[in-house]
């Protein structure tokens, strides 16, 4: 039993050695999490637009049953990712190397009634700059007009999509916020990047709570909706479902503060939907300094928001054109995760001013609809820049208190005059103009495709004149026609079809079949070069006819602007093909800053002195010149001196005034004194979200080494008596065996 007991003091006393030396940092303990983007997850279109990769969405006419669209993804070999029934939509899988060849055909098909890449839209953003005087928004848009009628009503629920929120802000702890995070679909809606927390801060941020700065509408409901994922992107798939599941839920007002740079389809039927359904939605213009606005703010059915600084200047960054409405205060005060306050600037937090102002609209008039919200802005917006609406400025500044005010009397804003509706629909034919059919088959028509700026889809409305003798060679002619409601007849499209005997020799009168290698519509900067992607034209008779393809227009690369070439190729019997043409836009490239913030690193020094150890010295390793804020505390009979490079601290803090380098600090006293020493470094500049991590902690502590010189030489006494122990045993046993 005493040989046993001894082991296990000896084993007791290594596991308190190994402890206190990973206490002590001699046995390293590390853990570390590393994150990769994958950027084998976004491709480009022939324009250089980011899109998912191997993602398209399908629209489908009619009404096709889940049987057809199987048929279709079968026929092709394609795999269904999620629906969007709203807009009797898919997002279908393909495969990359072939998605635009998919597209292609899927046109074609006549249950189809677009096919598109499934585009990627990011969040808009801007750093922080001294020229823009954050501070005085509120003020200039005259908030304060707004709150003497309201600060928001729980019964108005403002949607924000986006990155989510983090509600660890005493700004943001009141704030009665539901959500979904559509990207992931999952309960969790946290905010893994602060984009989606500043923006909501700038609508719900509570009010007279002595603590941060005041949000717009503070008291209205939230609904947090995230699509946005940890490298700024969503796909556009992902934003309709956010708007479907918003429209689901009834929300009033939709904050879009994303911006994409391709036109969509399925995006804007989903905008439309869900403004009909009687959603104001607001979004940013964007931040590329573009004369194109972002989608989904382009689109008529979205109030678009630009930037201005206080000046009524637009902001550099701000994108304009057509489609922007308004313009607001391009810089805000925004909360984050923690207790601390920052400030950035971008279109993204122009956006939510406008969103907040339109739910705060929607609390003083229960009759409040998107139509009535978009004329009361116009008509109370302060107007800048040209007379009326420009495309710079929209109609103005929001008022705040001016729009509110009017929203409140009931007295509705002059309604625009209606537009009459004089504009045609537009005609397409699917597939060929021409083709050709043996003698005695059947003919399927592929039919047109019609769209009305008005009445939308009028497909099923096309008039078809002209009729096919099946049983006779010859040529036939089918005229194609459309009229909207307001009585505007389309253009006129016509189809041949000639109908041969297969057991003859016909004569060649079929001209060849142009298609663009590439899109039909490509980006180029300025000062680059072009490379011509040519077309390909194939004949029923010549065969392959691309390099006899002739192009006219030429890109000068030098100046900005677009340009138009146009394709054509004849065939040796003198047919000649359609005509395509391709617009190439050559653009000025601007690069977007990264937004930062303003930190500061917190050291902290500890130690324990005595009169073996009267003097504990550190170095001060300074990265920024500014002020460095140091704080003293001990306990003991005897004030420790307290020296910063010969400098003695007076009292319990003072502050140096500092530049880049090192510091020497010393900490003395002749009697028995524990301390601790907390440096506060002066002021640096990060990127936005930078973690930095809790306070390095620095401990001079002469009690800790000697405790582990009294283990060290108790493991040693444990060892030396083992050994004798056994030595004593090992002797009596020589003695036993003579």
């Amino acid at each position: 039993m005493g040989k046993i007991y001894r082991y296990k003091i000896l084993a007791f006393l290594v596991i308190i050695a190994f402890v206190t030396a990973t206490i002590l940092g001699i046995v390293p303990i590390e853990a570390s999490a590393i994150y990769q983007t994958d950027t084998d997850e976004i491709s480009f279109d022939e324009n250089n637009n980011p899109y998912k990769t191997g993602q398209v969405i399908v629209g489908y006419r009619g009404s096709p049953t889940a049987a057809e669209k199987r048929s279709i993804r079968a026929t092709m070999q394609l795999e269904l990712i999620s629906e969007m029934k709203s807009i009797n939509s898919e997002v279908i899988k393909v495969t990359n190397e072939k998605a635009q060849e998919a597209l292609s055909r899927l046109s074609k098909n006549p249950n189809v009634l677009f096919a598109e890449y499934n585009y990627l839209a990011n969040y808009d953003y801007v750093p922080n700059d001294v020229r823009y005087p954050y501070q005085i928004y509120l003020h200039y848009m005259n908030a304060s007009g707004a709150w003497d009628y309201t600060k928001g009503s729980a019964n108005v629920t403002i949607a924000v999509i986006d990155t989510g929120i983090l509600k660890g802000n005493t700004d943001l702890k009141t704030i009665s916020a539901s959500g979904y995070n559509v990207a992931d679909s999952s309960t969790d809606y946290s905010d893994p990047t602060g984009h989606g927390t500043g923006v909501i801060s700038v609508i719900g941020a509570e009010m007279d709570n002595s603590f941060g700065f005041a949000g717009v509408a503070p008291e209205s409901s939230f609904m947090v909706l995230r699509v946005i994922d940890e490298q700024g992107y969503t796909t556009y798939s992902d934003m309709i479902l956010a708007l479907e599941y918003a429209m689901n839920q009834g929300v009033d007002v939709i904050n879009m503060s994303v911006s994409g740079r391709s036109d969509s389809t399925s995006l804007k039927m989903a905008i439309d939907d869900a403004y009909n359904s009687g959603i104001s939605i607001i979004a940013s213009a964007g931040n590329e300094s573009s004369t194109m606005v972002s989608y989904p703010a382009a689109y008529d059915n979205v109030i678009g928001v630009g930037a201005v600084n206080t000046s009524g200047e637009l902001m550099t960054f701000s994108n304009t054109g057509n489609g922007l409405t308004v313009v607001a205060g391009g810089s805000a005060m925004i909360a984050t995760s923690t207790d601390y306050i920052t400030n950035a600037s971008g279109t993204s937090f122009a956006s939510p001013y406008v969103a907040g102002l339109v739910g705060l609209m929607y609390a003083v008039d229960d009759n409040m609809t998107p139509a009535k919200a978009f004329n009361i802005l116009e008509a109370t917006s302060t107007d800048l820049g040209s007379s009326g609406y420009d495309t710079n400025f929209g109609y103005g500044l929001i008022n705040m208190g001016a729009a509110v005010e009017m929203a409140a009397s009931g007295i509705s804003a002059p309604t625009p005059e209606p537009v009459t509706d004089t504009t045609p629909p537009v005609l397409t034919l699917n597939g060929d103009n021409q083709v050709s059919i043996e003698l005695g088959s059947i003919y399927e028509d592929p039919g047109a495709n019609a769209i009305d700026d008005i009445d939308g889809d009028i497909s099923n409305d096309v008039v078809v004149s002209g009729t096919i003798d099946l049983s006779s060679v010859g040529s036939y002619t089918l005229n194609y026609v459309v009229t909207d409601q307001a009585g505007n007849e389309s253009n006129i499209e016509s189809r041949i079809v000639d109908v041969y005997d297969g057991s003859q020799v016909t004569q060649d009168i079929t001209p060849p079949v142009l298609t663009l290698n590439g899109s039909d519509r490509i980006d180029v900067e300025i000062g680059t070069s072009y490379t011509e992607l040519g077309a390909s034209a194939i004949d029923d008779y010549d065969g392959d006819l691309s390099d006899n393809v002739v192009i006219t227009g030429t890109v000068d690369v030098s100046t900005l602007g677009f340009y138009t070439l146009e394709y054509s190729a004849t065939d040796q019997a003198g047919n000649q093909s359609n005509v395509e043409s391709r617009v190439v836009e050559v653009f000025e490239y601007v690069e977007e800053p990264i937004e930062t913030e303003i930190v500061r690193d917190v050291e902290i020094v500890s130690g324990s002195l005595n009169k073996r150890n009267t003097e504990d010295t550190h170095t001060i390793s300074i990265t920024e010149a500014g002020q460095l804020d140091v704080d003293f505390a001990y306990t003991g009979k005897v004030t420790p001196i307290l020296t910063v490079d010969g400098q003695t601290i007076s009292g319990m803090s003072g502050t140096l005034n500092v530049l880049e380098g090192s510091y020497n600090m010393s900490i003395s006293a002749n009697s028995n004194a524990k301390y601790t020493v907390t440096l506060t470094h002066p002021e640096r500049e990060v990127p936005l979200g930078t973690p930095l991590g809790p306070p390095e902690i620095i401990i001079y502590d002469d009690e800790i080494e000697y405790t582990l010189q009294i283990i060290i030489f108790a493991i040693f006494m444990a060892t030396m008596t083992v050994l004798f122990v056994s030595r004593e045993k090992i002797f009596k046993l020589l003695r036993v065996n003579k």
